[in-house]
């Protein structure tokens, strides 16, 4: 049972008297009252807020240092039941960020109920989220500063540790559960303004995350002489330094709820685990393409040593990539890993491929990146590198071509031109086989192929003579069907 602090304080005389609370207390109180009073924030059971605005993509920026590409949310519904530990989010949102393969349109479903993290699907399909996912969406349960005052006010939350900080008032407020938040309040208005956890990145490893409110306003209350409710109109997310959500609503408070039960679907179904599929498939002398699941690699073998094309994901994928090319030429070392761009689902396992000596081999703009990267801490989930550290050592390929091997085979590395996706796109050619490999330009029976004729003219530019292509995402092709979907993608209306 919920109970307002101040009425326990003289409930329980023997602890406390009638005595003012303390000042962790007095501050939650202040930030009660200023957005309506505590007694109606203490017994609030649910939030139901609306809007709209942008869901920024982490990771999937051109450039390391440029602004992250967005979803335009053009429907935003998230029902929170305080009462029941659930909440459900009901997004549609159309894609601001231009790939080969684009969601436009698309409506998204994400809930959490207790343990059980899920994702619904436009069309219905219902998924469990793994484990990593369902902690982090337990603590969002809590990201709006009317929900935090309603669980610090509640029997067996500790709040603690006031503190100044940036001229704001800080305190730390942990759950029965053992879910710990640190509450920004502004000293003079004494509305909150952010609500910061901890959580994990696969790249970026231990980080902050945030959430930011501006422009309280009053808002619709319990009904008829009831209090009225202040609360924000401006809500931002953030992971570390970079801004994840921008929305602008308007919230209700104690509405009729949907049925914010995880499916059965999701409830029955095990919690998720990654497991890498490694596919081993000899596409030429010396040359194997390491695929199964959506991102593939390319082991070249070279006369003195192997290379390998890509390390992308995680630890799990690019671990296992790196054990099936041992296995394949146990009796030449593995020292290189051609790292073809920075977004996060290509450079997932360049910690790992580090961690087991690997040279990574990157255009030159990423060298900062990937040096920070390397040094970041990886303390809440240890991963590779952590468990067995190692100094990253980079060769930077700038806008020239930059060749690797000698004798029987070479294999010429160079830059696409800058385009929508990606500053530094790494391409790689084998001459002897005219074989280009690359990712995320073109993959056969795309939909459409936005960067099909850069591919294409990075090829004239070098003066290529390609007759295959090996997508490091889908199938082997011939080169013509290349041609053919440029001349086709010119003709598009």
């Amino acid at each position: 049972m919920r109970k307002s602090l101040a009425i326990l304080l003289c409930l329980v005389p023997a602890v406390y008297g009638c005595a003012p609370p303390p000042p962790e207390m007095q501050l939650i109180i202040d930030a009660a009252e200023a957005m309506g009073g505590e007694r109606p924030l203490s017994e609030l059971e649910n939030l139901v807020i609306e809007g709209d605005g942008r869901q920024y993509r982490l990771g999937q920026n051109s450039s390391p240092a440029n602004p992250l590409p967005y979803f335009s949310i053009d429907s935003y519904v998230r029902e929170i039941d305080l009462v029941n530990d659930r909440w459900r989010l009901v997004e549609r949102r159309s894609s601001g960020y231009l790939t080969g393969n684009p969601i436009s349109g698309r409506q998204q479903t994400t809930g959490s109920d207790g343990d059980v993290a899920y994702n619904i699907t436009e069309d219905g399909a219902v998924s469990r989220a793994p484990a990593k996912v369902a902690m982090e969406r337990r603590a969002d349960q809590y990201d709006h500063p009317a929900a935090l005052i309603n669980l610090a006010l509640a029997e067996g939350t500790v709040v603690a540790n006031l503190r100044q900080e940036d001229g704001q008032d800080v305190v730390d407020i942990t759950a029965p559960g053992g879910q710990s938040y640190t509450m920004y309040v502004d000293s003079t208005t004494k509305f909150p303004t952010s609500i910061v956890t901890t959580g994990y990145d696969t790249v970026l490893g231990d980080v902050t995350r945030a959430t930011h409110f501006e422009d309280y306003f009053e808002t619709g209350g319990f009904g008829g002489f009831a209090a009225r409710l202040t609360l924000p109109r401006g809500i931002g997310s953030s992971i570390d330094d970079f801004t994840i959500w921008e929305l602008r609503v308007e919230t209700a408070t104690n509405r009729e709820l949907d049925d914010l039960t995880a499916p059965e679907e999701a409830q029955s179904a095990p919690v998720p685990e990654f497991s890498a599929d490694v596919q081993v498939e000899e596409v030429g002398e010396g040359l194997w393409l390491l695929a199964g699941q959506s991102h593939h690699s390319l082991l070249v073998e070279f006369d003195e040593y192997l290379a390998l094309i890509e390390a992308p994901q995680n630890d799990a994928r690019t671990l296992a990539v790196i054990a099936a090319a041992r296995e394949l030429q146990p009796e030449k070392p593995l020292q290189y890993v051609i790292n073809t761009h920075h977004h996060f689902d290509h450079s997932g396992g360049i910690r790992a491929a580090i961690s087991e000596g690997l040279t990574v081999v990157t255009h030159a703009s990423n060298a900062e990146f990937y040096q920070e990267i390397a040094q970041r801490p990886h303390t809440i989930m240890p991963d590779a590198l952590a468990n067995n550290p190692q100094e990253v050592v980079l060769e930077l390929v700038e806008n020239e071509i930059y060749v690797m091997g000698e004798g029987r085979r070479t294999l010429e590395v160079a830059r696409v031109r800058p385009d929508s996706h990606t500053d530094a796109m790494l391409v790689a050619y084998l001459p002897r086989e005219r074989t280009l490999i690359e990712v995320d330009l073109y993959t056969a029976n795309s939909r459409t192929a936005p960067f099909a004729e850069n591919l294409l003219r990075t090829v004239s530019d070098r003066e290529w003579q390609v007759e295959n292509v090996l997508p490091l995402h889908g199938s082997p092709f011939e080169f013509s069907v290349l041609e053919e979907a440029v001349e086709s993608e010119s003709t598009r209306p």
